[in-house]
């Protein structure tokens, strides 16, 4: 799931993560596992495409 966050992070900024909630990236299943790597290229290679950034940062916490 791709969400776009309104507050204190910076304009522009997006959530990627799974449909279901987990405490830890190591509670993922295999499923959700398999679905979040494409997830996050596509969803990089949209925000290139249509905004053209020097760089994408990709962060986990």
């Amino acid at each position: 799931m791709v969400n776009h966050v309104v507050g204190p992070m910076s304009l522009g900024t997006l959530i990627i993560g799974p449909r279901e909630h987990v405490v830890a990236i190591a509670e993922l299943d295999d499923t959700a596992t398999a679905e979040l790597g494409p997830l996050l290229r596509d969803t990089a290679r949209v925000v290139d495409t249509l905004c053209r950034p020097e760089q994408t940062y990709v962060c986990m916490w």
